[in-house]
């Protein structure tokens, strides 16, 4: 029933945000943006969305100390990305935790890589967001201030997970009961999972993690951007690193639009807004943007198929 509700959840915020957006935008300027994409730069974007891929691979076979091979974990990946992209409400990351299951890894330390991999990724976007944050017109002092809050609850976090991951445990003890016996599970799951994410961060691999997270965002950003300066070539870098940003911290809330339609939009929507850019080019923009970058999705799952 649950899962009912979120679809339909799902489905109404895509509904009613592309109506409202529709009423600022003409077919005309939606089909200049989808025009404004030359072979080369879709080439670009492309093979930079499956380096960034490759790179999300080698991250997960250094997290999960090399049980599997870079080769099955891209197909997995590029599957996963598209299951998290389809299915409501994050349901898609779970494609992530069975695919792995069958190679033989335990629960806890599927929820921790993964877990790992998502506070990498935020603390990575966060970070160019404060930098992409200096592009802004004005003072946006509140916003600013908000994006560094975010870096530093991070670093703390990580910090905290790396020198002290029995503080964590410990919270989680006098938190949750050991009655009834579901909750009892729960709770031994969770702080196994604590004790592997503590785990990774202390593998002696850690500069390759840095490395391999550094080129999963810098590939991903070079492929959007690269999309981005097609349809608005009048942006900046620093601005577009603000727009890129948007939507990748909108896909990762619990709820959006199916395949992201919709939520996604608005995201490249407001920076651009505030950047100068017109409603009608920006929504144009986006949703041309976010259009390719699932048809990337659709053409890199085959090799899931195939590798996995």
């Amino acid at each position: 029933m649950k899962k009912q509700v979120k679809i339909l959840v799902a489905i109404a915020i895509t509904l009613g945000l592309l109506f409202i957006l529709a009423q600022s935008i003409t077919l005309e300027s939606l089909k200049q943006a989808f025009q404004s994409f030359s072979p080369i730069i879709l080439a670009i974007a492309f093979i930079a969305y499956v380096v960034a891929n490759y790179f999300r691979a080698a991250r997960f076979q250094g997290m999960l100390e090399k049980h599997v091979s870079t080769k099955n974990l891209f197909g997995i990946v590029c599957l996963h990305n598209l299951f998290a992209q389809l299915l409501p409400a994050r349901t898609g990351e779970v494609s992530f935790l069975v695919m792995i299951k069958k190679k033989g890894i335990a629960i806890e330390n599927n929820i921790a890589t993964l877990g790992m991999a998502r506070i990498l990724d935020a603390f990575v976007v966060a970070a160019i967001l404060v930098i992409g944050i200096l592009a802004l017109p004005t003072a946006e002092a509140n916003l600013l201030t908000i994006s560094v809050a975010l870096l530093i609850l991070l670093a703390l976090g990580l910090l905290t997970l790396y020198a002290r991951p029995n503080w964590i445990t410990m919270i989680i003890e006098c938190i949750l009961p050991n009655k009834p016996t579901w909750l009892k599970t729960l709770k031994t799951k969770i702080i196994g999972t604590i004790h592997a994410l503590s785990k990774i961060l202390h593998n002696k691999g850690k500069i390759k993690l840095t490395i391999n997270t550094l080129g999963i965002w810098l590939f991903m950003y070079i492929s959007t951007i690269a999309l981005l300066k097609a349809v608005v070539p009048e942006i900046t870098l620093l601005g577009s690193l603000l727009v890129a940003s948007l939507p990748v911290i909108v896909s990762a809330l619990p709820i959006h639009g199916v395949a992201g339609y919709g939520s996604t939009e608005v995201a490249y929507l407001l920076p651009l807004v505030l950047l100068g850019i017109s409603a009608e080019t920006a929504i144009a923009a986006g949703f041309a943007i976010h259009s390719v970058e699932l048809i990337f999705m659709l053409a890199a799952a085959p090799l899931g198929f195939f590798n996995r």
